[in-house]
């Protein structure tokens, strides 16, 4: 209460007498920046469309015009996420240029995601105008980076994870997309000394190279920082030292049988589900979430013993490695598999299409409520259904009843296959 009292001093003072305190606009724009990428179109047919990520893009940078203090709130706290494809020296020594610009709403990067270039296959090119600025400004704009999406150039050199770990050394997660080896293994778990979370599920490697990376893994030792390890192929968790173990909390597996020791664990990542059998998955008591990354007939209905698992993913991954066509996650498919009655209270599914009317309507009597879309890391719709309350059946028929009513009437202007649902409803990630 005194805390709220102290920044409430601002309530009254100058041109700011009438407006809310600091801390309620603040509050306000941070959540509407972290709804507005929520799309909650529904189709009648299957279109192609990006009009709300764009809208929403815009939207976020228009923040900055509103004044000066919004403006820095804005480039420090809400615009941070931020996408670098780097084309030859001459762009790149622009967007240096551009963002040691005053009026730049970028200041500050947490989240980095690196596409891959076009004309370099080093890293050293990408951050060479960075680290010979002298605006000290610009040289702290990458070492706050926590997360890096890499998607970019081999890091399978040297000299690039050199670059790597001296311009990001503060970075705590890696999800890792392009070519690996023994080096890039070793580095990520030997000189990221703040690293707590490595995901290499979209990587690309030889069979061959990737059992000689594995023992990497023994290298950690009880106090490790790591609670998150997401590998492309089956690794004995087993062999980890017990006070490694109790420390992690999201891991990967090939298998339906889980290892107890896991005291912590709260997600696990299934790379396969052919050796789900229908016998059932055995989930630790702690975990929370599961997550598949190819479909089989009866996964959910596979869950039943497992009361304590509220989420459930449906990953696509199709992007970045072979997956056989039967495997493949198809909205449709992973519908018409799902049991009318059961306790995950969510489910959220990577789409390549835009959802259809049809599958709100079949999601709907099959007791889940669908709260809207973004786009998942791996470039597809990742759409997300609540499961419905019993007690909640009546009122949620009548707003949906009036929802439909009111977009029936609003959005059915000739050349329109888009009709909105409401956005009462929204989630967390």
């Amino acid at each position: 209460m005194q805390h709220n009292n102290i920044l409430l001093k601002d309530y009254s003072q100058g041109v700011l007498e009438y407006c809310l305190p600091w801390f309620i606009i603040a509050r306000i724009l941070k959540e509407a920046c972290e709804t507005i990428d929520i799309c909650t179109c529904v189709y009648k047919g299957i279109v192609k469309s990006t009009l709300c990520k764009d809208k929403s893009k815009r939207w976020k940078r228009s923040l900055g015009l509103v004044s000066k203090r919004v403006f820095l709130y804005v480039s420090t706290t809400l615009f941070t996420n931020i996408v670098l494809e780097p084309f030859d020296d001459d762009q790149l020594k622009e967007w240096w240029n551009h963002i040691k610009d005053d009026h730049c709403i970028i200041k500050k990067v947490t989240t980095l995601t690196i596409l891959p270039g076009k004309s370099f296959t080093k890293l050293k090119d990408l951050f060479n105008h960075y680290s010979s600025s002298s605006d000290s400004s610009t040289i702290d704009l990458l070492c706050g980076v926590e997360k890096l999406h890499y998607k970019g150039t081999s890091l399978t050199r040297t000299d690039n994870l050199d670059e790597l770990t001296n311009a990001l050394p503060n970075l705590k997660s890696i999800v890792h997309y392009s070519d690996t080896n023994i080096n890039t293994i070793t580095t990520f778990f030997t000189r990221f000394i703040n690293l707590t979370s490595i995901n290499l599920l979209c990587t690309s490697y030889s069979s061959s190279d990737f059992l000689h990376q594995i023992p990497t893994l023994l290298l950690l030792k009880p106090g490790t920082r790591i609670t998150k390890i997401i590998l492309p192929e089956h690794f004995d968790w087993d062999l980890l030292d017990k006070g490694v173990k109790q420390n992690l909390q999201v891991v990967s597996s090939m298998y339906p049988d889980f290892n107890q020791d896991f005291s912590s664990l709260r997600h696990i990542v299934y790379i396969r589900t052919f050796l789900i059998k229908q016998a059932g998955i055995s989930v630790p008591q702690s975990a929370r979430k599961v997550t598949f990354t190819t479909h089989k007939q009866g996964l959910i209905a596979s869950l039943a013993d497992n009361s304590h698992i509220q989420t459930v993913r449906f990953k696509n991954i199709s992007n970045y490695k072979y997956v056989a066509q039967y495997d493949r996650l198809d909205l449709e498919i992973i519908q018409s598999s799902m049991p009318i009655r059961n306790t995950i209270k969510r489910i959220i599914i990577d789409s390549s299409v835009n959802i259809l009317e049809s599958n709100v309507i079949r999601f709907k009597e099959l007791g889940y409520e669908y709260l809207g879309s973004t786009i998942s890391n791996t470039s597809f719709n990742k759409l997300q259904f609540k499961l419905i309350q019993s007690q909640d059946n009546n009122h949620i028929s009548l707003c949906n009843k009036y929802n439909y009513l009111y977009c029936k009437q609003h959005y059915t202007a000739k050349g329109s296959d888009c009709q909105s649902i409401s956005r009462t409803k929204l989630w967390r990630h």
